[in-house]
This record gives C-alpha cells, sequence and structure tokens, in this order.
C-alpha cells in the first residue's frame, strides 16, 4: 500500500504545483491592477493630479476610467506620456536568440557533432533578422522625429 502513495503525491505535484502557481501568479497580478485602479480614482476624486498615465494596452481601461473621471470632476487631464521607443523589444528579442543560436550550435556540435549542431543556426539567424529589424525600425523613428523637429523650427 505504501508503493502506491509514491506515484501518486508524484503525479498530483507535478501538475498541482504548476497549477498553483499560475492561478497564484494570476490573482495577484488582478490584486495589483485593481489596487492600483482604486488608488488613481481615489486620488482624481480627492483633486490630485496623476502624473503617470501609462499608454500600456493592459491599462487602457484604467486610463480611459480616470479620464472620464477627471472630466466628470472638472479637473484639467494631463497629457500622456510618450511612448517608449518600440526599437527597444526586437533588440532583446534578437540579442536572446542570436545567444540562444550560438549556444545551441556549440553545445550540439560538441555533444553529437557538426551535423547536429547546424541545428543551432536558425535562432542565430533569426535573432540576426531581428537585430536587423531593429536597426531599420531605429532608422525610422529617427527619420519621423528629425522630420517633425525640421516641421517645429519652419514654423
Amino acid at each position: 500500500m505504501k508503493e502506491l502513495w509514491v506515484p501518486i503525491v508524484a503525479i498530483v505535484m507535478s501538475f498541482g504545483a504548476p497549477l498553483v502557481t499560475i492561478v497564484l501568479a494570476l490573482y495577484y497580478g488582478f490584486r495589483k491592477r485593481r489596487l492600483l485602479s482604486e488608488e488613481r480614482i481615489s486620488a482624481i476624486e480627492k483633486g490630485v493630479s496623476i502624473h503617470s498615465l501609462t499608454a500600456s494596452s493592459s491599462r487602457r481601461m484604467l486610463r480611459h476610467a480616470a479620464i472620464m473621471l477627471a472630466i466628470e470632476k472638472g479637473m484639467s487631464v494631463p497629457p500622456l506620456p510618450e511612448e517608449p521607443p518600440r526599437s527597444r523589444i526586437p533588440l532583446a528579442w534578437g540579442l536572446i536568440f542570436t545567444g540562444l543560436g550560438v549556444g545551441t550550435f556549440i553545445a550540439l556540435w560538441v555533444a553529437v557533432g557538426i551535423r547536429v549542431g547546424v541545428w543551432g543556426v536558425i535562432p542565430f539567424l533569426i535573432g540576426i533578422a531581428l537585430l536587423i529589424f531593429t536597426r531599420i525600425l531605429a532608422d525610422q523613428e529617427g527619420a519621423i522625429k528629425r522630420e517633425k523637429e525640421s516641421q517645429g523650427e519652419a514654423q
């Protein structure tokens, strides 16, 4: 009978532990957003100006509710902050994939051989493509910024 408990506990723990982790992460993430929302709404009701309304897509509802409440109270709506440059995200993933590709290539080459190690080239090339995309995106953002500055000087 004792031998039966070992596999049962192993199966329950192997599925239960990740499930509990996911549930707790979702609960505390929701709790944090709810507390943040309540804090901002109470600050607006008291007449305190809010300077840090984010442009994050996950907080659009919160931003909209805060702006609508500020308008109802007759307060001035603070300007939205500029979004961070989009070129940072592909840069991070490009570096990750490039490193992953090099690491995979070396590990497989040493462990199995060059014929299997070649599979590490795939994530490496994906990383290189993301780095090239980042460069192109940064150049486009720089051109847009220069164009806006030149229009501002012309006026």
